[in-house]
């Protein structure tokens, strides 16, 4: 029986390792609707109650979220870090907002924001999106994963494994504490204090390039640039309170 368990706890491992090794954000508790953005199943945690099941004191501000039966905490809403007001103003045009809660490795809150399209431009295209994710103290207490107690070994963790991968990255200069584009996708990974935010764009632009993975490598740059242009004008002044 102890056999087992073990296989059974290393087949568990290896699974989510890779789940992150390939970068994928499946949300596991999603809500959709109109801006300004709003958490759907999200709630505020009562004042009174000071710890979570997970034997984590929980500040006043916390919000709850349930998946699949287990309920998870955190305090940066990351669908409200900028107004919609701004989030208008930056996509130019209106939009919805996708709050989910994604237990990884880290664990993190995301919010997506999709572009309405016009019923003359849905065809053959997706809405333009953009998309941040939250790594906060909160959540990474309550996961108690080993060496993962901060935003910054998450943030350092995950660039290493990149090196180690041989992953190309963008040093970006003069972005909250540490920044980093995976030039791959365009990604831009950000640490700013004791928050890691992760900003992808997919924005549609009337590239040509004699290649595939030349006009690949356009989008990914050009949507790098919306992430960097998005998280300096609206993420970090938010977040500084400026």
């Amino acid at each position: 029986m102890k056999m087992v368990r073990s296989v059974v706890w290393v087949v568990v491992f290896v699974f989510l390792v890779a789940a992150v090794g390939c970068g994928g954000d499946t949300p596991t508790d999603t809500s959709e609707n109109k801006a300004p953005a709003q958490q759907g199943e999200s709630q505020e945690k009562p004042a009174e109650e000071a710890a979570s099941s997970k034997n984590t004191p929980l500040p006043k501000d916390a919000k709850e979220v349930t998946v699949s039966g287990d309920v998870y905490h955190y305090t940066i809403d990351p669908c409200a870090i900028a107004s919609a007001e701004e989030v208008e103003t930056f996509l130019g045009k209106p939009f919805t907002t996708k709050f989910s809660f994604v237990y990884g490795i880290p664990p993190y809150t995301r919010c997506e924001y999709a572009v309405e399209l016009p019923e003359e431009e849905r065809a053959g295209r997706s809405p333009d999106t953009l998309a941040v994710s939250v790594v906060e103290p909160l959540t990474l207490a309550e996961a108690g994963f080993p060496g993962l107690d901060t935003a910054a070994e998450a943030f350092n963790r995950h660039k290493k494994a990149l090196n180690n991968a041989g992953a190309e990255i963008e040093e970006v200069p003069d972005l909250g504490d540490d920044a980093f584009v995976q030039s791959s996708d365009g990604v831009l990974h950000l640490l700013a204090g004791d928050v890691y935010l992760r900003v992808s764009a997919s924005i549609y632009t009337n590239e040509t390039a004699p290649t595939l993975d030349e006009l690949h490598r356009k989008l990914a740059d050009n949507n790098a640039k919306v992430a960097k242009r998005f998280a300096a004008e609206l993420l970090l002044p938010n977040l500084n309170g400026s």
